[in-house]
């Protein structure tokens, strides 16, 4: 069983529809510096349905 905190994290978005790779590891930086046990990848706004299975496995990368 998973213990401690583990946010659901959401994707973040350029203007023109593309995954901010910056902002979003910018993002997690954080998370993992403010001592978070884990994080929740895809599941927590609808963006598993709403990716490409490339994407998917970029972000998980």
């Amino acid at each position: 069983m998973f213990k401690g905190i583990i946010p659901p994290v959401v994707i973040f978005f350029d203007q023109q529809g593309e995954i901010d790779f910056d902002l979003n590891k910018k993002h997690m930086d954080y998370l993992i510096d403010s001592g978070v046990d884990g994080v929740l990848l895809l599941g927590s706004s609808s963006e598993f349905s709403s990716l490409t299975l490339s994407e998917k496995k970029t972000i998980f990368r």
